[in-house]
C-alpha cells in the first residue's frame, strides 16, 4: 500500500469501530468486551508475528516501553471510550472528541520530540478544534437530541489523553521495534488489564447473539489487528503530528456510519462541527515546500546540500518533520 493511501484507509477502517463497538456493548459490559477483543487479537498478532519471523524484544526496558504504550493507547483509551458509550454518549461524538488528538499530539511532539510545525498546520489545528467545540457544545446544550452528559464527556477526554500519550510514547520509545511483535505485546498487556477489571467490577456475562459475534469478530480482526498494525506502521514511518492529523477525518466518517447503522441524531451545529473538522485536516496535513525548508533551516544556521534536500523532499516530504539532526547525515551546522 502506498504511503499516500495509508491515512485514508486507516480512517475508513478505524471509523468502523465506532459502529461495531456500540453494537457489541448491547450484549456485554465494556471491560468484558475489551478483555475478549484484546485477548483474541493478541493471539492473532502472535500468530502473525511468529509466521512472519518477527524480531521479539529481549531487553526488559523495551518490553516495559511496549507495555506502557499498550496501556495508554489501548487499555486506557478504549476502557474510557466504551464506558462513555455505556452512559449514553453517541459514538460519533466520542469520535469528534478523540479528534482533538492532533492538537494535543502536536504540542507534545513539539516539546518532547523536537518536531517542527508550520504556521498553516496550527491554523488547521485551530479549525479542527473549533469543530470539536461545536459538536460537544451543541450536544451538552441539547441533551434531548444527543444525550451528552458531563460524565460522558469526561470519560471521552480520558480516552483522548490515553491515545495521545500512547502515540507520543510509541514514537519516542518504541519506533525502532518490530511492529508485529510490538503490537502483540501491547495488545496482550491490555488484555490482561481488561480481564482483571472485568473480573473485579463486572459479572462477565455475554449474550452470544449473532450481532455480538459479528461485531466482536470485526473489532478483533479489523480494528485490533489490521488497523492497529497500520497505525504502528504510520507512526514508525512518518512523524507523529501527521499521523495524528488523519484523526480529523474520523468524526465526519463516523457520523455518517453511525447515522446509517445506529440511527444517531445530531444538531445542525454538530453537523457544522463535523465539516469544520474535515476542513482542519485539509489544512493541517499540508507540508512545506523545499524552498520553505531551506529558508527555515538557513535562519537556524543549518546548511543543506542541495541533493539531500531535493531527494528527501521527493520521498513524500516526511523527512522535513523529523528533528534536523535526523534528516540528512550530510547536513552541517554553520561554523562547525
Amino acid at each position: 500500500m502506498s504511503t499516500a493511501l495509508r491515512p485514508f484507509v486507516f480512517v475508513l477502517l478505524w471509523s468502523t469501530g465506532y459502529v461495531a463497538g456500540p453494537l457489541a456493548l448491547r450484549d456485554t459490559g465494556p471491560f468484558t468486551l475489551l478483555a475478549l477483543r484484546f485477548g483474541l487479537a493478541a493471539v492473532g498478532l502472535v500468530v502473525l508475528a511468529v509466521a512472519g519471523r518477527a524480531v521479539w524484544p529481549r531487553d526488559p526496558r523495551a518490553l516495559g516501553h511496549l507495555a506502557v504504550a499498550g496501556l495508554l493507547s489501548q487499555a486506557v483509551q478504549f476502557a474510557a471510550l466504551y464506558d462513555a458509550i455505556t452512559v449514553g454518549v453517541p459514538a460519533a461524538v466520542i469520535a469528534v472528541i478523540v479528534g482533538m488528538m492532533p492538537i494535543a499530539t502536536a504540542i507534545a511532539g513539539r516539546y518532547l520530540l523536537g518536531e517542527v510545525l508550520a504556521p498553516l498546520q496550527w491554523v488547521g489545528f485551530g479549525v479542527g478544534f473549533a469543530g470539536v467545540v461545536l459538536v460537544v457544545g451543541s450536544g451538552l446544550a441539547q441533551t434531548a437530541v444527543m444525550h451528552l452528559t458531563p460524565l460522558g464527556v469526561a470519560l471521552a477526554l480520558v480516552g483522548l489523553a490515553g491515545i495521545t500519550a500512547g502515540t507520543v510514547y510509541q514514537k519516542r520509545f518504541c519506533a525502532a521495534l518490530d511492529v508485529r511483535s510490538g503490537a502483540a505485546v501491547q495488545t496482550g498487556v491490555a488484555a490482561l488489564v481488561m480481564l482483571v477489571l472485568a473480573r473485579g467490577v463486572e459479572p462477565m456475562h455475554v449474550v452470544a447473539s449473532s450481532s455480538f459475534v459479528a461485531a466482536l469478530a470485526w473489532l478483533v480482526v479489523v480494528n485490533s489487528i489490521v488497523t492497529m498494525l497500520l497505525l504502528f506502521l504510520m507512526i514508525r514511518d512518518g512523524e507523529v503530528n501527521r499521523v495524528a492529523t488523519t484523526f480529523y477525518l474520523i468524526p465526519p466518517v463516523s457520523a455518517v456510519m453511525t447515522a446509517l447503522v445506529l440511527h444517531d441524531r445530531f444538531t445542525p451545529l454538530a453537523l457544522a462541527g463535523f465539516v469544520l473538522a474535515a476542513v482542519g485536516v485539509a489544512l493541517a496535513t499540508r507540508l512545506p515546500r523545499a524552498g520553505h525548508v531551506r529558508r527555515r533551516d538557513r535562519r537556524a544556521g543549518i546548511r543543506w546540500p542541495r541533493r539531500c534536500v531535493n531527494s528527501q523532499l521527493a520521498d513524500t516530504e516526511r523527512s522535513t518533520w523529523y528533528p534536523r539532526t535526523l534528516r540528512c547525515p550530510t547536513a552541517t551546522k554553520e561554523g562547525t
